[in-house]
């Protein structure tokens, strides 16, 4: 009997312990980096999932790519809703410190657009005093107003006008609603503004400027007419390298066809004579616009007197072409944040490949080989995790990936099949915010079943 009764006192000790366990990582698990943050709103202020893990949301990512230093981005507008960090937490001036209390007042997430502040009336439809606008009421406010040339003007969530899209030409920027601003013609040329050809320009006001484009049979010599009809400008056989003869017209282009050529010519005598190409740094009125569509740069000649378009490229015809991705101002809609920064000035190099100098890093250590904040692993350190602790029921043996986030291509199941690669969550303590899973929360389930056991159990032995 005696036996029985410190059996039974040994399976309630052991649930007691259990469940203090339990409660002690649960208590762990929710602190870490949210006590950084002036927050109430727990895990869900980082994650998309309000129980922590997973993909962070716009506030999530850039705490973790500034160190999970509040200071560091309490006045960004990570959500892009229109209000701070710092605002949305009612910490505008970034002056909490951890371990303070929390500030006072209605929070709104900062991780989530749709959520932010309202700021007295604003939102109220109605233009109150202080306000610009207030939703779709405007006062009559325009971007040409505003100083643009056109465009569409908004209402900000704070009630201020928001510009963004309005348009002014001369800013380097081609707008949707201009033809062309600067060297940008989009692509257009003067035959496909109806000419045979010529030189196509912008005007001032980002327009297309005609006035150079040329057509042929109009009885006029024109910029980039050889000739025109019977004009031909001057020219001679014996100017463009033959021995004489009659040099003609077709298709304003010069036609040489009649010209006799010239005695003892030789490639590589340095005058371009006759059939040749060019010769030397003889090349005519070749150039690399006219021997390749649309490019520049320096053309050359070869050593048979055919030319050379080597140097010649696209790069530099204000046009962003395939294999380019950017051309002058033109950054094809590339940002610092989508090449993988932090934020910054992306600009353009002279090869129209991206110029990321100006950009701000985000602070890595992954590839370091030590488990960092923010890291499920790095290199061959994978925290001594198995298959099973990522995709329960599986065998086999994990791998960091690049980025330091845990691989689990090498798990497989009981059947020896691949294991699918889902959103993988590195087990606490290595969880980003210490809100994904902990080790105590992990086998919370199992001491609970053992607990009720341990009932069941006494509940038998009563009635035996």
């Amino acid at each position: 009997m005696k036996g029985g009764v410190l059996s039974r006192i040994g399976v309630v000790l052991a649930g007691v312990v259990a469940a203090s366990v339990m409660i002690q990582a649960e208590a762990q698990a929710f602190s870490g980096y949210v006590s950084l943050v002036p927050t109430s709103f727990s895990c869900s202020t980082c994650h998309f999932n309000p129980r922590g893990g997973g993909s962070r949301n716009p506030f999530g990512v850039a705490f973790s790519g500034n160190g999970y230093t509040w200071a560091a981005i309490f006045n960004l507008d990570s959500d892009g809703d229109g209000f701070t960090n710092g605002q949305e937490l009612n910490d505008p001036d970034g002056m909490w410190r951890q371990g303070q209390p929390l500030p006072g007042g209605t929070k709104t997430r900062p991780g989530d657009p749709a959520d932010f502040p309202v700021l007295g009336d604003c939102g109220n439809n109605a233009l109150d005093e202080g306000e610009d606008c207030d939703g779709a009421l405007l006062d009559g406010a325009t971007c040409v107003g505003e100083g643009f040339d056109r465009g569409t003007i908004s209402c900000r969530n704070d009630c201020t006008l928001n510009t963004s899209a309005c348009e002014r030409c001369g800013d380097n920027v081609r707008s949707p609603g201009e033809e062309c601003e600067g060297a940008n013609l989009n692509g257009a040329t003067c035959q496909s503004e109806g000419f045979d050809g010529g030189t196509l320009r912008c005007f001032a006001g980002c327009t297309l400027d005609t006035a150079l484009c040329t057509t042929c049979g109009n009885g006029m010599l024109e910029d980039g007419e050889s000739c025109e009809g019977d004009d031909i400008g001057g020219a001679t056989c014996e100017g463009e390298g033959f021995g004489g003869g009659v040099l003609t017209c077709a298709d304003c282009a010069l036609d040489t066809s009649a010209c006799e050529p010239a005695e003892n010519n030789v490639c590589g005598d340095g005058v371009k004579r006759n059939d040749e190409a060019c010769d030397g740094e003889d090349l005519g009125d070749s150039t690399c616009a006219g021997a390749v569509s649309g490019s520049v740069g320096e053309l050359g000649c070869n050593e048979d007197c055919t030319l050379n378009t080597d140097a010649c490229t696209l790069c530099g015809n204000s046009i962003i072409d395939e294999g380019e991705r950017c051309e002058g101002f033109e950054l094809g809609g590339a940002t610092c944040e989508g090449e993988g920064f932090l934020g910054g000035a992306l600009g353009c190099n002279e090869d129209c490949s991206l110029d990321t100098s100006s950009c701000e890093a985000a602070p890595t250590s992954c590839g370091n080989g030590t488990i960092d904040e923010g890291e499920d692993c790095d290199g061959e350190n994978v925290g001594g995790g198995v298959c099973a602790d990522f995709a329960p029921g599986t065998v086999g043996t994990v791998a960091c990936k690049s980025d330091c986030t845990i691989d689990i291509a090498g798990c497989t199941d009981s059947e020896g099949e691949p294991e699918a690669q889902p959103e993988v969550v590195a087990p606490a303590p290595k969880d980003d915010e210490g809100c994904a899973v902990s080790p105590g929360r992990s086998n919370g389930a199992l001491v609970w079943a053992s607990l009720l056991l341990g009932a069941l159990f006494l509940a038998r032995r009563r009635r035996d």
